[in-house]
């Protein structure tokens, strides 16, 4: 029996960043998440946008409203949770709890708190990895995301994302 890789790895930075495809290849690499004799993989869990409504563009963890503070710190209160119960497991989170800190003090003025979130991550081995753009990239990223994009007009303003990446 060989050793077991129990990757723990959250992926952040602004958008256009492949943060989501970056999640689904380090998934399926062997030196990250170890050799998989099936075609299983290790779950991918984001704090993505619009959970919390069941249309599209909604609010969720990172873009809530002021109503749903208490919703969102219970949602990141049972996801540390699982991730402790299931220690010995490989997670791979595209979003977390950074973005949601970022979008609050940008656009609502307030800085969370979320040292707790910090050291729970901290004692189950988990490592951020922080990924940015040049704004050389960001145009041709834009370009290839239009292609997919359910919600193009989120892409029209690139300064976003330059703003959000210092």
């Amino acid at each position: 029996m060989g050793i077991k890789i129990c990757a723990k790895i959250i992926l952040e930075g602004t958008n256009l960043t492949m943060k989501t495809d970056i999640a689904y290849s380090l998934n399926e690499q062997p030196r990250i998440v170890g050799q998989r004799i099936y075609g299983y993989h290790s779950p991918l869990i984001s704090a993505e946008w619009c959970t919390f409504t069941n249309f599209p563009w909604g609010s969720g963890l990172i873009n809530l409203n002021p109503e749903e503070e208490k919703l969102t710190l219970e949602t990141y209160r049972t996801w540390i949770r699982l991730l402790e119960l299931q220690r010995y497991y490989s997670w791979i989170i595209d979003w977390f709890h950074v973005l949601t800190r970022v979008f609050r003090f940008s656009h609502a003025g307030k800085d969370d708190d979320f040292r707790w979130i910090e050291e729970r991550l901290l004692l189950l081995g988990f490592r951020i990895v922080l990924l940015k753009r040049s704004d050389d990239a960001l145009s041709t990223a834009r370009a290839e995301r239009l292609k997919v994009s359910g919600n193009p007009s989120r892409y029209d303003d690139l300064e976003v994302s330059r703003r959000s990446r210092s």
